[in-house]
This record gives structure tokens, C-alpha cells and sequence, in this order.
């Protein structure tokens, strides 16, 4: 039961009930998520609002789920009997999903999240599909780039497979689709061409040092440098910002801040670049 204090509260027409700031320390989350600050009072939604919006926020999830599960069904089949379908389905659904990220992540002030070198490995990638998809080298460094930086980050920061997360979800497209569609194109690249503007490279070169490691590496290297030089000497975000360094950092009690805080804490920003 709530008590007043002796601030008094009033009713609305609708039956909802507009409490002063003073009259709402047990519901005080609950107001936040789903009231309105207005002229210094915070307005709380009486039960039919809440059922509302529960009802809807429960819809929305129901169809996350549904189109996140048939989405990892039709992956599966596709990588196995029609990888022609992997560029197309790339092409179409990697820009929709990066910029419903960017939409979502501008609003919660977590825009840094985007210059992440995940979305540097995806651009290479979309990239590579339209303007050279018949040359070795850049295929190379592509495949190195999916199959290494992009998987890692999916253990970095503990991609899971939730249906109704499309946050949870986009993280896990971005970092593993990648590697699927290089997957596709290295060991089925006569089933990937088939209907591609230009075939895919069929005759792959013997592995090479260069392309494989040293390219890949001097790129992450070069955004690891020019992320700690926007990112941490010259934007310094306020606090209210989120980053990956300040998300992999935020609990000492994690098993990946203990590895990254092996050679102290200054050197934090380096390991996690």
C-alpha cells in the first residue's frame, strides 16, 4: 500500500492519478518508464495505461521472435542448399538493420557504439560484394576480417541468441553474418554467382601472409589508433555516454575486466582497441 505523505495527490478525469515527486518513492522506476515529466510533477499511468503499454511492448516482442527465429532457420538452410540467397539477403538487410541501430542508439546516447570496428568490418564487407567481388586479395583480407575480429567481438561482448531483442539480436547479425557469408562464397562460390551481377571468385590463390595477417592486422591496428584519438583524447564523452570501453569496463567483477586489467589500468583503453 502507499502512503501519502502530506503532500496530496489529485485525480484526473480518467482515472489516472498525478502524484507530487514526494508521494512516489515505491513506484518511482515505474513513473520514469512510463509517465511524463511536466512542470516539475511526474505523471504516473493509472492500470489501464500500464496494461496498454505492456500489451503493446508484449506485441512488438511476439514479432522479434518470430521473425528472429524463421531468420535463423532460413540462415541455416541457405548456408547448406541455396547460398545464392546469402548476398542478396545481406545486401538487403545489413543497411535496414545498422541504421534501425542508429536510430535507437542516438536516442539512448549510446552513438559511439558505431565507430566500433565491427561496423568497419561490415562496411568492408558490403563493400567488397559490389565493387570487387572477382578479386582474391580483397577477398582475403575480407574472409581474414569476418572470420577473426568480428567472431571475437561476438565473445567480447557476450552476443546471445534472444528472440525478442532486436538490440541483442542486430549484435549477433553484425558480428557473425559476416563470416557466413564469407563461408558461403569460399566453399560454394558457383552456388553464390548464380544469380550475383558478377560471379564471385572461383579460383582461390594459396593463402597469403599479407592479405590474411599482416593487412588485416595494420587495419585493426589503424582503427584502434584513430578510435582512441576521437573517441578518448578528443571527444572525452561526458558521462551520460556510452562506449564500448566504458561497457566493457563497468563491472570489475567481470571476467573480461580482469583480463583487459592485467597490465593496470592505464593500459585499458589500448587492450580494448
Amino acid at each position: 500500500m502507499h502512503t501519502k505523505t502530506t503532500t496530496e495527490s489529485e485525480d484526473n478525469q480518467n482515472g489516472e492519478t498525478i502524484f507530487m515527486d514526494k508521494d512516489i518513492p515505491s513506484i518511482q522506476k515505474s513513473s520514469i518508464e512510463l509517465g511524463q515529466i511536466k512542470e516539475g510533477r511526474t505523471e504516473v499511468k493509472g492500470p489501464t495505461g500500464i496494461v496498454e503499454v505492456a500489451k503493446k511492448k508484449n506485441v512488438v516482442e511476439k514479432l522479434i521472435y518470430v521473425i528472429s527465429v524463421a531468420t535463423v532457420f532460413f540462415l541455416a538452410h541457405a548456408v547448406i542448399t541455396i547460398q545464392w540467397v546469402l548476398p542478396y539477403y545481406y545486401a538487403v538487410s545489413a543497411p535496414i538493420l545498422i541504421l534501425i541501430r542508429i536510430i535507437l542508439y542516438w536516442k539512448l546516447k549510446w552513438q559511439l557504439f558505431m565507430l566500433d570496428f565491427c561496423y568497419l568490418g561490415n562496411t568492408l564487407c558490403y563493400v567488397y560484394m559490389w565493387a570487387a567481388p572477382a578479386n582474391d586479395s580483397f577477398f582475403l583480407l575480407v574472409f581474414s576480417i569476418a572470420n577473426g575480429p568480428l567472431v571475437f567481438g561476438a565473445l567480447m561482448f557476450r552476443n546471445a541468441l534472444v528472440f525478442h531483442s532486436l538490440d541483442k539480436m542486430t549484435s549477433v547479425y553484425i558480428h557473425l553474418l559476416p563470416a557466413y557469408l564469407t563461408f558461403g562464397i569460399r566453399w560454394f562460390p558457383g552456388s553464390c554467382s548464380v544469380y550475383w551481377y558478377q560471379p564471385f571468385i572461383s579460383v582461390f590463390q594459396a593463402p597469403s601472409f599479407i592479405w590474411l595477417l599482416v593487412v588485416p592486422l595494420g587495419i585493426v591496428l589503424g582503427h584502434s589508433a584513430l578510435y582512441i584519438i576521437v573517441v578518448i583524447l578528443i571527444i572525452k564523452p561526458k558521462k551520460e555516454f556510452l562506449d564500448s570501453y566504458r561497457y566493457l569496463t563497468g563491472k570489475e567483477s567481470s571476467l573480461v575486466f580482469k583480463i583487459i586489467n592485467i597490465c593496470g589500468p592505464n593500459s585499458i583503453p589500448i587492450v580494448l582497441s
